[in-house]
């Protein structure tokens, strides 16, 4: 029916208006300005109320379509101008170009001995002229000058901008006006002069527009001829306005200016009209959802669910929630969208009886005045439908679809500074503008973000985090990340619930995958660094390289044969001679060598294979050139190329391993030394991938139930109960740069430590219960027995009773063999001499001389230390320095009886007579054992509630 009325429309339209006379139609093709005239052809604007430079007059007249300056091409035309009353105004007659010539403004040249275009003054060789009319003479002048102008432009300059796929909107009460004809559409909406702003397409048809809201249409077959005098890039009724730029250089709206890149009608309810139908690039892009006056609007098509699950499923969208309504404007408009049956909205008293609220938690009360209810007496829940004009109240428990409403709003992106989003790029476009890669991302589903490189932007379709090094950080880089969906779901109507993920990540809501964190060495290899990444999953000593899950090692220093490069690949775990998968990867590869490369390819009885003894498939395209030839190992070139080659030539290598949190060695029975603890954990699993982005951290301490984050290289015996699981890339028996050293041999075939390659033995942590309690309960067989702890490769003697002057206990620990009054080297040292002394202890800095140059008691300079000890200063004689009750360091009078240590290097091993030989020096003091010393510690700390007794007593003194 709605083609039928159409067809009378247009029979009827037709037959009622004739066709407008020749010279009727060209005096309404000109500008509707005042300034503008017709004449034989041509329209004139005769610009009176402004004055300007000749440059200034041809900008303006070329404000216009297909306008100049006025051109003068008989004598009639002349004549006709001459009559008008014009004193002062340019014509577009000048010599800018050539000064040995005149022309036109539009580059035709002008013919100076034709009678009406005589210049009735002299010009002067070399110089500029432009000219202007006064009292009937053409005059040459300096073009700097002031004056009105004259513009020309043919009456038969089409006036309609073409938009294609674009709907020009008008008011569904404006009347139809629909020809069947482009070219009579045009001319009765010339006629109609303002009271027609062009012409949408509908249908097969032209109707005749009102409005002037330009907006795109997905219809198809759909234009819009926009009634208009400007040149592209201006607006306006004099076109004196530019225009916004508009996404992918669109042309802007010819009354407005405005672009309106993010709105258009996915299906028109009328010929000129879009009620139902609009959308929005900033509502989510997915069905159901409709945009109407700054707000999305979605309509589920689900299974009915409660009204708290349906709050949940609206909640699901970013910014999203059950609807909230705020005129009655927009309840008929809702009216209008909705089907018969009921839907949850966001209106309840479920907190409170009576008291009605917006899901969103604002009060309803205003909307109330004009908003009915009606429905259950007992419902705290409020759902509509569009047979119904007042609001039902209902059972919060039953079961409805539901109305979600959101804000629209471009905050779509989040953006991050300083960092990248991984590739690969989702397009090869590159955009100049922000505005237009985010319109594009939007409608790519498979973008996730846009990245600002350098001064241009581009489409991404990673989800990775790729954070820089401090060589190769720039302040300039930022990520934009799309966020459609809330955070924990993401896919098609954010119906998918999102995997947990470690660390501060969350989700991708595009992809549904949690990213990974990857390092930027370099930001100028590869557009967007994918030539200099590397990951904390990855080796860093030397750094491996990062690529689509994997870890690789380009040696671009030393040369090797076949066989010895792969023995360098496998002192790291789980690496090999690489192995390639496929083109895009070869090629990676290939683009970070130096030189030529093995991989892990060679010929085995006659057949290639890989390391992994995986057969080649030869036949693919990116591995055929390895047949040309009958050597038996692979090598890779930089361009690409696969060679066969003779394997005992010398040559770089190429390791592969993948990129995984499983970088650590097990040390059972064993526990870290570290001062503190970064984290604790609950599982195993969950420590090692904390640990693996923690570059600090260097293992972990385990308990039976807790596993927790250090930051110490030295391994001390524990418990059966303990273990140590130490961060390295490196298989067991090696360690150091490249894994390249092989361990010694150690005590029970026991491995050394990989970060230091010792062998971390003789040395037992007493009180293994937490990573506190051990590193201040450590001893060695590297020390004496009597009193002596063990920290960090020193011996300690820490004796808190027997306290003397400082003299006294320099000349009692000089006794010792290699020992001397305490000295430190370093802050986390220092930190830990505060953990195990008792009251003010005396150290071996001092300045005894009063020659204002501090030294440790051996003499040896203590200017390494002094930059950053706080050391407090107080009376000139005081020349001694000792750590206070309080933890401090601070000067002290030298004959002051106080405590002291004595620290010596450990040594491999003590002897029994030196054994002897140490407690002869301590004949004369009462020394309990390091059994007694700890417990009398751990007695004192258990008084401040940090060990619990059952502990100490069970597990320090029984063993259990």
């Amino acid at each position: 029916m709605a083609g039928l009325g159409l067809l009378v429309l247009l029979l009827h339209v037709s037959a009622a208006r004739g066709v407008p006379g020749s010279a009727a139609k060209f005096t309404l093709n000109c500008p509707q300005a005042p300034c503008w005239h017709y004449w034989q052809g041509h329209c004139y604007c005769v610009e009176r109320s402004r004055t300007g430079t000749w440059i200034e007059a041809l900008r303006y007249c070329k404000r216009y379509r297909d306008t100049e300056l006025l051109t003068i091409t008989n004598p009639s035309e002349k004549m006709w101008i001459l009559q008008l009353p014009l004193d002062n105004f340019w014509i577009g007659l000048n010599n800018l170009e050539d000064m040995t010539n005149f022309r036109w403004s539009e580059g035709s040249p002008a013919d100076l001995t034709a009678p009406w275009s005589w210049i009735t003054h002299p010009v002067q060789p070399n110089t500029t002229y432009c000219v202007k009319i006064s009292n009937g003479n053409l005059i040459p002048l300096d073009c700097n000058a002031k004056a009105h102008w004259i513009c020309k432009r043919s009456a038969d300059v089409e006036r309609y901008q073409e938009h294609k796929a674009k709907v020009l909107l008008s008011s569904t009460r404006d009347p139809l006006e629909v020809h069947a004809d482009l070219h009579f559409a045009k001319e009765a909406c010339l006629e109609l002069r303002e009271k027609c702003t062009g012409i949408s397409t509908w249908q097969n048809a032209y109707v005749l527009a009102r409005g002037t809201e330009l907006m795109k249409s997905e219809e198809s077959n759909s234009y819009a001829y926009v009634k208009s005098d400007c040149a592209m890039g201006y607006f306006g009724k004099d076109c004196s306005s530019v225009c916004s730029l508009c996404y992918n250089n669109g042309l802007c709206n010819p009354y407005t200016g405005t672009c309106n890149d993010f709105h258009f009608c996915s299906a028109q309810s009328a010929p000129t009209a879009c009620q139902r139908e609009m959308k929005s690039v900033w509502c989510p892009r997915f069905p159901g959802w409709s945009y109407w006056e700054g707000n999305c609007y979605f309509v589920s098509t689900e299974a009915s669910v409660s009204w708290v699950k349906a709050r949940q499923m609206c909640r699901r969208f970013r910014s999203a929630d059950l609807l909230w309504i705020g005129s009655q404007k927009e309840l008929a408009w809702l009216l209008s969208l909705i089907t018969s049956e009921t839907f949850w909205i966001g209106l309840n008293s479920r907190q409170q009886e009576s008291i009605w609220i917006w899901s969103n938690g604002n009060s309803a009360a205003k909307e109330l005045h004009w908003l009915p209810m009606s429905g259950e007496s007992a419902g705290r829940c409020a759902g509509m439908k569009s047979t119904s004009s007042s609001i039902l109240k209902l059972n919060c428990e039953n079961e409805h679809r539901w109305l979600c409403k959101k804000t629209e709003s471009p905050n779509i992106f989040d953006a991050f500074l300083e960092q990248y989003l991984s590739g690969p790029l989702s397009s090869k476009k590159i955009y100049d503008s922000l505005h237009d890669a985010k319109i594009d991302c939007l409608y790519d589903n498979n973008c996730t973000g846009v990245v600002k490189v350098s001064n241009y932007f581009r489409r991404v379709a990673g989800i990775d985090e790729i954070h820089f090094s401090e060589l190769a950080a720039d302040s300039d880089v930022v990520t934009y990340v799309k966020q459609e969906c809330s955070f924990g779901y993401y896919g098609e109507n954010c119906m998918q619930l999102c995997p947990s993920c470690r660390g501060k990540f969350r989700c991708n809501s595009v992809m549904g995958r949690c990213p990974e964190k990857l390092i930027c060495m370099d930001q100028f290899k590869g557009e967007i660094c994918e030539s200099g990444l590397t990951s904390l999953k990855c080796p860093q000593d030397p750094i491996w390289w990062y690529w689509n899950g994997n870890c690789y090692y380009i040696e671009r220093k030393e040369m090797m044969p076949w066989e010895q490069g792969l023995a360098q690949c496998t002192f790291y775990n789980n690496a090999s001679l690489a192995k390639l998968d496929n083109e895009e990867e070869k090629m990676w590869v290939a683009s970070m060598l130096e030189g030529d490369a093995w991989i892990g390819l060679s010929r085995q009885q006659d057949a290639w294979n890989w390391i992994s003894e995986h057969g080649a498939e030869l036949n693919s395209s990116w591995l055929s050139d390895i047949q040309m030839d009958q050597h038996g190992c692979a090598q890779i070139k930089k361009g690409g190329i696969l060679m066969a080659t003779n394997c005992s030539t010398h040559l770089y290598w190429v390791c592969k391993k993948p990129a995984d949190v499983d970088i650590f060695l097990e040390y059972p029975g064993h526990l870290l030394l570290s001062l503190a603890e970064m984290a604790q954990y609950k599982t195993l699993m969950e420590a090692k991938f904390y640990c693996a982005m923690k570059e600090t951290c260097t293992g972990i301490n385990s308990w039976p139930s807790r596993f927790s984050l250090v930051s110490g290289t030295e391994m001390v015996t524990a418990t059966i109960r303990n273990a140590v699981y130490l961060k390295t890339s490196c298989v067991s028996g090696r360690y150091g740069y490249g894994c390249k050293e092989a361990c010694p041999d150690c005590r029970n075939n026991l491995p050394c430590n990989s970060l230091t390659g010792i062998c971390d033995e003789n040395t037992r942590c007493l009180a293994p219960f937490s990573t506190r309690s051990c590193v201040i309960s450590t001893v060695s067989l590297k020390c004496p027995e009597l009193g002596w702890q063990y920290w960090n490769r020193y011996c300690y003697f820490i004796l808190p009773a027997n306290w003397k002057p400082w003299k006294d206990a320099n000349t009692t620990c000089s006794r010792y063999r290699g020992a001397e009054l305490l000295w430190f080297e370093s802050v986390e040292e220092l930190t830990w001499i505060t953990e195990v002394v008792f009251g003010e202890t005396w150290t071996g800095l001092q300045d005894i001389n009063q020659d204002g140059i501090w030294a440790w008691a051996h003499e040896d300079s203590a200017s390494s230390v002094l930059p950053w000890l706080v050391l407090k200063k107080k009376k000139r004689q005081r020349r001694c320095v000792e750590l206070t009750a309080d933890k401090y360091v601070s000067v002290a009078d030298c004959n002051k009886a106080k405590g002291w240590v004595c620290k010596k290097a450990a040594e491999p091993g003590i002897s029994w007579q030196d054994r002897v030989a140490h407690a002869e020096v301590l004949e004369h003091a009462t020394v309990p054992s390091i059994h007694s010393l700890l417990s009398q510690h751990y007695m004192q700390k258990m008084d401040d509630g940090h060990i619990p007794k059952d502990v100490l007593y069970g597990e320090l003194f029984t063993g259990r």
